[in-house]
């Protein structure tokens, strides 16, 4: 490895055996190919399959079924996955199945003095693919990939070296309010001059959200950017709750509790713990859910808290 100066050090190389490929604490690496490697990577491949909700959902397999005797079909049980997902996304504020996203972020004067920190809308981040300043819908920089440092579970972002990079944007954000664009922040827009603390989605980032099934080789391994093994858990159990409540209403009708009959002296009768307020499965829904508290509350603290605002 060849040796850098100072001077080489602010020098953006791009030939072979840069700083991207040979050092180990690079902020913002690879693990996605192309847009097509992330699209390909189904709910299947995350563990996210029929068999794992039937898991949950042990020594009932034999008694779900549809009242004409038949058993419920694969799409029935990726409709309740489906839903589950959804759920879990917006009630843990992550995302799940790799997707690309860009998004336009508000710049904020702090929190561009603090290493350029923004906080992305999805999270988990896989990697980052851009980060640029516009104004005016016109590039005013885009920032060199090696600044990029990248928080991945939480989503946050900032950039390194600081100072340089601010050098630059500071004087191509005046150069910008004064030279052409009018006075962002003066009386022409209707605003008094509130010292250039804020623009409205001034920042643009593409990236990459969501999360990668764990590799062969790395069974029990936990990554942030792996799906959990406790994350799957949590919504195959969901998905089994949903199976279960449409099920125990199926199984003697709704508010029914038991039944019986007699045909020329031969009698047969059935009961069960279904109520008015209770259906067949109430019992099994509420085993599950004691179950999905202490996994809630450990994939909770686990993703935290996304404490960004939306307006």
């Amino acid at each position: 490895m060849k040796d850098l100066s100072v001077k080489d050090y602010f020098t953006i190389q791009d030939e072979d055996g840069n700083v991207r490929d040979n050092f180990a604490y690079y902020g913002n690496p690879r693990r996605l190919k192309s847009e097509q490697e992330a699209k390909d990577i189904t709910l299947e491949k995350l563990g996210l399959t029929v068999d794992r909700v039937k898991l949950e959902l042990l020594g009932m397999d034999d008694d779900l079924t549809l009242p004409d005797g038949t058993e419920y079909d694969d799409d029935f049980y990726k409709k309740m996955i489906l839903m589950s997902i959804a759920l879990v996304e917006k009630e843990l504020d992550i995302v799940i199945r790799p997707r690309k996203n860009v998004e336009s972020l508000d710049f904020n004067r702090a929190d561009f003095n603090s290493y350029m920190f923004v906080r992305t809308q999805q999270r988990p981040i896989i990697q980052v693919e851009e980060i640029e300043m516009h104004f005016d819908n016109r590039r005013i920089i885009k920032y060199p990939d090696k600044w990029i440092k990248v928080t991945n579970r939480f989503g946050q972002l900032e950039l390194q070296p600081t100072f340089i990079s601010q050098g630059i944007s500071n004087m191509t954000i005046a150069q910008s309010m004064g030279m052409g664009f009018g006075n962002l922040f003066g009386n022409s827009y209707g605003m008094a001059n509130t010292g250039a603390e804020f623009a409205p989605q001034m920042i643009g980032c593409t990236y990459y959200a969501g999360m990668l099934p764990v590799p062969e080789g790395e069974e029990g391994i936990n990554r942030d950017w792996y799906i959990q093994p406790d994350l799957v858990a949590y919504i195959a159990k969901l998905s089994a709750i949903e199976v279960l409540e449409r099920w125990g209403r199926l199984v003697l009708g709704a508010g029914i509790a038991g039944y019986s009959i007699s045909i020329d002296g031969i009698s047969s009768s059935v009961d069960s713990t279904q109520s008015a307020e209770n259906t067949a499965s109430t019992a099994d829904i509420d085993l599950i859910k004691k179950d999905m508290k202490q996994l809630r509350d450990a994939l909770q603290a686990y993703y935290g808290y996304n404490m960004g605002v939306i307006s």
